[in-house]
């Protein structure tokens, strides 16, 4: 994470036009349309690579296999993508002897934040509940981010009502805030995150939130570390201008930017393997299954502004 940070493709959509220029998994994108990439995230480049259908998209990346250098154009196609997953995991439930009935546990994934993934998660937790579910596992792993308000809205299923989600700030200070008016749906059932460095901006969010309400207990490796709010303006030229005009704090008002959010757990979770499997006994005992208690870390009452927007 932080400044030191590279771009590294984790997989390219099929038959799209990434794909077509050769770009594949492990290599290093270095720019797009002339803007460099050291110390940008896979959000920033996203940002950038988007546009109309029909028109350019221009790519410099490092081959992961050989190092060489390639420089390609693209023409932008519409893709439909899907932002989230979700599925029924069974483990073997720990304990003396490690008999009884597996431990069921809904498995979220989310790949990035658009507008259509809280509605999805929503959807995803009710029947995912109704197959028996003990408890819930989001898997925030190489998610660079997207949409802010995704990661407010997947927070407000799971936490109760009255609880701050961010605070956003400007040059001035702390200018709004997000909070939740009820309960979430899923606002008690256990809880674990799983994230790892790449996991970034709204993500962060999303940690953030439930961390620092107790609400869930973080496992995996520190976050990426990014809590600005930026816009990318287009130039005429084709490239871009990423300008910065607010930072986000968490519900304990900790700024996160090139810092990350540290992981209550720390785990190897290596993104070819299940999120639950990171989940060692003591984890799931910690999040309150197998008879345990879950622990805040923090209290549930956080500071909250005196003069600020509810958004």
């Amino acid at each position: 994470g932080g400044g030191g940070s590279r771009v590294v493709v984790t997989g390219v959509v099929p038959g799209g036009p990434a794909e077509a220029a050769g770009l594949r998994r492990g290599d290093t994108l270095t720019g797009v349309n002339g803007v460099l990439m050291a110390g940008k995230t896979a959000e920033d480049a996203a940002a950038l690579s988007r546009g109309d259908p029909g028109t350019p998209v221009t790519l410099t990346f490092l081959k992961g296999d050989t190092g060489k250098e390639l420089r390609e154009t693209l023409i932008r196609r519409e893709l439909k993508l899907q932002s989230a997953t979700a599925a029924l995991e069974a483990l073997p439930r720990p304990g003396p002897g490690g008999g009884g009935a597996p431990l069921r546990l809904g498995v979220v994934r989310v790949k990035f934040f658009d507008k259509g993934t809280a509605a999805y998660v929503r959807e995803a937790l009710a029947r995912l509940g109704e197959q028996g579910a003990e408890g819930w596992v989001i898997d925030l792993r190489h998610c660079p981010g997207g949409y802010f308000n995704g990661g407010v809205d997947v927070a407000r299923l799971f936490l109760p009502a009255e609880k701050t989600i961010v605070y956003v700030a400007d040059r001035n200070g702390i200018a709004d805030y997000y909070e939740t008016i009820e309960d979430g749906p899923e606002a008690a059932r256990p809880l674990f995150v799983v994230v790892d460095e790449r996991t970034a901006s709204a993500s962060e969010v999303l940690t953030g939130a439930l961390a620092d309400n107790g609400r869930a207990v973080v496992v995996g490796r520190r976050t990426f570390g990014k809590a600005r709010v930026q816009t990318l303006n287009q130039l005429e030229d084709g490239s871009g201008l990423a300008v910065t005009v607010s930072r986000y704090e968490t519900p304990a008002h900790t700024d996160i930017n090139k810092v990350g959010i540290p992981a209550d757990v720390e785990a190897e979770c290596p993104l070819e393997g299940s999120a639950a499997a990171c989940l060692g006994e003591e984890t799931l005992r910690r999040g309150g299954l197998l008879g345990g208690a879950a622990a805040a870390s923090l209290p549930s009452s956080l500071p909250r502004p005196t003069a600020a927007a509810v958004i």
